[in-house]
């Protein structure tokens, strides 16, 4: 879409597009933003998926894929070219979560500012994905504003922010 904000309304349209186009999918988790009040038919609100308990979540076992397996699709900006989505498998993503832990000797005690996006490769290895996997604290910005990222590392006491180099210098 260019890189331009689209509406709540033409972010369900593109997915209803999206899972007509692909007869597999069998479950959408809708995030919402905070003042989204728009709906996707046939999806399920996470927010909910978190406090379920009932006798399929007891009953869920978990399905063991091998590590090579596709997990998901992370969208490239195009640093070394177009942007494009590129695949990651189960162990690319853990490689890049723990590896960036190691790095960056990040711990649980760890508070992490997240602002870019989790579907971009850097908001998802190193704002989202590695502090999960050491139980750090993740205080998430839903876009770019200055002054509240300085809020909230004053008020959270954020100890470590994954950004790309040009953001940190952006006023």
């Amino acid at each position: 879409l260019g890189g331009r904000d689209i509406s709540p309304e033409e972010f369900f349209e593109i997915a209803r597009e999206m899972r007509d186009a692909l007869p597999s999918v069998q479950h959408v988790l809708l995030l919402r933003n905070l003042d989204a009040q728009a709906t996707l038919d046939g999806s399920t609100d996470f927010a909910s998926t978190l406090t379920r308990d009932d006798d399929a979540v007891r009953a869920f076992t978990p399905l063991w894929l091998p590590f090579d397996h596709p997990l998901w699709i992370v969208y490239s900006s195009g640093t070394t070219g177009l942007p494009k989505g590129c695949m990651h498998t189960h162990r690319s993503t853990m490689c890049t979560a723990v590896g960036g832990v190691q790095w960056f000797g990040r711990n649980q005690d760890m508070v992490s500012l997240s602002v870019l996006p989790f579907f971009h490769v850097t908001g998802m290895a190193g704002g989202m994905n590695g502090p999960l996997f050491i139980g750090a604290t993740i205080v998430v910005l839903s876009r770019w504003d200055r002054d509240l990222a300085a809020l909230c590392i004053q008020r959270h006491r954020v100890s470590g922010w994954a950004a790309i180099a040009t953001r940190r210098g952006e006023g």
